[in-house]
C-alpha cells in the first residue's frame, strides 16, 4: 500500500508565510500603539500628582514660614535676655538690652562706667558692646497696647540678674518686670503675636500661646483669649 504525498505549489507557500509575517507585524503595531497610550496616560496622572502636590507644597510654606518667624525670634528674644542676666551676674557688673524697634536689632551692653540711672546711660563713654542680633524679616514689637514694652527704654539687669527700670530724672532704678510681644503682620490677626514675660524675680517665660502669664493687663491676642487687654 502506498502512501500519498501532497505537494504544494511554491506560490501557495509563499504566500502563506508571507501572510504570517503580514500577520505579525500588525499584531506589533497593534501592541506599540497601545503601549504609547498607556504610557501618554500614566504621563498625565504623574503630572496631575505633581501638580497637586506643588500647589499644596506651596500653599503649606506660604503659611509656615512667617510663623516659623515668628517663632524664631521670640526665641532670639529669650536667648538674649538670658545671656544679658548672665553676663550681668557673671561679671558682676550691671547690663542693658537696647532694642531698635525700627530696625529690629538687639545690643547686649556692659555697664562700664555705672551709669545707669543717667540720660543715655545705656552704650554711651566707655560702655561695651557683649552681643548683638536681630528679629527674623518682618518682626516687630506689638504696638495695640500701652501697657507692654515699646523699646523706648533698655532693660537693665542689676549684678544679681533682676530686671530693673531707671528713671532719667530720678537716677532711680527700681525692680520691674515686663511684657513683650512680638507680632508678625503677615500671619492672621488671631495668630500673629507672642508673649514674653520677664518677671520682677529674673525668670523669663514665653507664655504658651492662647495662655496669659502672671501679668493679666495684656497678653498676645489669639481666639481662645479675648478683651480689651489683647495685644496684635
Amino acid at each position: 500500500m502506498y502512501s500519498r504525498v501532497l505537494y504544494l505549489p511554491l506560490s501557495f507557500v509563499d504566500n502563506f508565510f508571507t501572510l504570517v509575517r503580514q500577520a505579525k507585524g500588525h499584531m506589533k503595531r497593534r501592541i506599540s500603539i497601545q503601549s504609547r497610550a498607556v504610557t501618554m496616560i500614566e504621563l498625565m496622572i504623574t503630572m496631575i500628582i505633581v501638580t497637586s502636590l506643588m500647589t499644596a507644597t506651596v500653599f503649606t510654606m506660604s503659611s509656615y514660614l512667617p510663623k516659623q518667624r515668628l517663632l524664631d525670634s521670640m526665641e532670639t528674644l529669650e536667648q538674649v535676655l538670658n545671656k544679658a542676666q548672665f553676663e550681668a551676674t557673671s561679671r558682676i557688673q550691671w547690663t542693658c538690652l537696647s532694642v531698635d524697634a525700627g530696625a529690629g536689632t538687639l545690643d547686649i551692653i556692659l555697664d562700664v562706667d555705672s551709669n545707669h540711672g543717667a540720660v543715655g546711660g545705656c552704650g554711651n563713654g566707655g560702655d561695651l558692646e557683649l552681643f548683638s542680633t536681630s528679629f527674623s524679616s518682618g518682626i516687630e514689637l506689638a504696638g495695640s497696647c500701652s501697657s507692654v514694652y515699646d523699646a523706648s527704654e533698655p532693660i537693665w539687669f542689676d549684678t544679681s540678674g533682676v530686671p530693673r527700670v531707671c528713671n532719667t530724672a530720678t537716677g532711680v532704678c527700681s525692680e520691674s518686670s515686663y511684657q513683650i510681644i512680638l507680632r508678625n503682620p503677615d500671619l492672621p490677626s488671631s495668630a500673629r503675636s507672642r508673649e514674653l514675660e520677664l518677671s520682677s524675680s529674673g525668670l523669663i517665660q514665653i507664655i504658651t500661646f492662647g495662655e496669659q502669664g502672671f501679668n493679666t493687663s495684656a497678653w498676645a491676642k489669639s481666639s481662645k483669649q479675648t478683651g480689651s487687654g489683647e495685644c496684635e
